[in-house]
C-alpha cells in the first residue's frame, strides 16, 4: 500500500466512527488505474462504508449486484475504452429505479453527450454537458442544502484536481435535478448534481475524481456523504434484457408491439424511465434499450 493510500486511513479514522452507522455497501467499478482504485475504496472504507472493487465499465454485464446499494462509475483512465455492455446499463437503470444509489463522475456525462455511449444510462444521468477544462484546482460552493451531503463540509472548500485529458465538465442539472454545489471552474456550472429516480438516487461529479481530489479531506468526505445520500433506499436488482418484452431471448419488432400493447392498457411495466407516469419518455427510454439489444 502506497504512502498516499496510508494517508487516508490515518487521516480518516476519527470520521469514520462517527459515519459507521450511515454505512453503505459501494460497488466501485474500475477506473482501469490500480492506484485510483484503491484510493477510492480506502477512502470510502475509511468513513464506514464497505467497498468492492469490480469490473471495468466496459466488461460491467449487469450481474451479481443485488447485495449492493451503491454503484460507483468511474470511466476515468479508462474512459475511451468504448461503451458499457448494454446488459450492464439496463442492469444499472433498473437498480435505481428499484431504489439503488448510482455516482458517476466527470467522463460519464462527457461520453453521454459527446462520444455517443452510454445512451440507454444517460437517461437517469441528471446532470447536461456543455465542455471541459485542464485546471489544477476548483473550489466548490454549497449551492443547495442537504442535512446528509453536507455534513461536516464547510460552505466552500478548494482541492487539487487530477487531469486524466481533462480534469472537469461543465455540467448543469437536468429538469428535475439539483445542483447541490457550485464550481469556481465555470460560470454558472455545477460541482454535484442530483436526483430521485424511481425509487433511486443518481448524483454526478463534474470532476474526475483522481487521486488528488480523494486526497483532499473535505472531498474524500463529500464522496462518503453522497454514498450515504444515494443508497439511502433498498438496493436494486438487475434486468438481463429489458427490452425483451416478450420474453422470447431476442429483441425484434414483437418487442415493440409487446411495449406498445402495454403502454395503451397503462401498465405499469411500461413506465421504462421509472419516472410513474406513461407518457413520451417511455418510448424513447424503450427505444434506447431496444438498440442494445439482449447481450448473449
Amino acid at each position: 500500500m502506497s504512502t498516499l493510500i496510508r494517508s487516508f486511513v490515518v487521516a480518516t479514522a476519527a470520521l469514520g466512527s462517527s459515519m459507521a452507522a450511515a454505512q453503505e455497501n459501494v460497488f466501485v467499478l474500475s477506473s482501469g488505474n490500480a492506484l485510483t482504485d484503491d484510493s477510492v475504496i480506502v477512502a470510502l472504507e475509511a468513513i464506514g462504508h464497505t467497498a468492492t472493487l469490480g469490473p471495468e465499465y466496459f466488461e460491467f454485464d449487469g450481474s451479481d449486484i443485488d447485495q449492493y446499494t451503491v454503484i460507483y462509475l468511474q470511466p476515468n483512465h479508462n474512459w475511451a475504452s468504448g461503451d458499457m455492455p448494454g446488459s450492464g446499463q439496463a442492469s444499472l437503470i433498473d437498480f435505481v429505479c428499484k431504489g439503488g444509489g448510482l455516482l458517476t463522475t466527470e467522463w460519464t456525462s462527457y461520453n453521454v453527450y459527446v462520444r455517443g455511449t452510454f445512451q440507454a444510462l444517460g437517461l437517469i444521468v441528471p446532470s447536461d454537458y456543455t465542455t471541459w477544462n485542464t485546471m489544477s484546482e476548483a473550489t466548490f460552493t454549497l449551492d443547495t442544502p442537504d442535512p446528509v451531503i453536507n455534513a461536516g463540509l464547510p460552505d466552500q472548500f478548494t482541492f487539487p484536481l487530477t487531469s486524466l485529458a481533462g480534469t472537469e465538465s461543465h455540467i448543469a442539472p437536468r429538469e428535475g435535478a439539483t445542483s447541490f454545489y457550485t464550481t469556481s471552474s465555470f460560470a454558472g456550472g455545477s460541482g454535484v448534481v442530483g436526483w430521485d429516480w424511481g425509487l433511486g438516487r443518481v448524483a454526478s461529479f463534474s470532476t474526475v475524481n483522481g487521486t488528488l481530489q480523494v486526497g483532499d479531506e473535505n472531498f474524500r468526505r463529500l464522496i462518503g456523504n453522497l454514498a450515504i445520500w444515494a443508497g439511502d433506499a433498498s438496493p436494486g436488482g438487475g434486468l438481463p434484457c429489458p427490452a425483451d418484452c416478450d420474453g422470447d431471448g431476442t429483441t425484434t419488432i414483437f418487442d415493440f408491439l409487446c411495449f406498445q400493447n402495454r403502454f395503451a392498457m397503462g401498465d405499469t411495466e411500461a413506465d421504462c424511465d421509472c419516472s410513474g407516469e406513461l407518457n413520451l419518455f417511455d418510448f424513447l427510454c424503450f427505444q434506447n434499450l431496444f438498440a442494445l439489444g439482449c447481450d448473449e
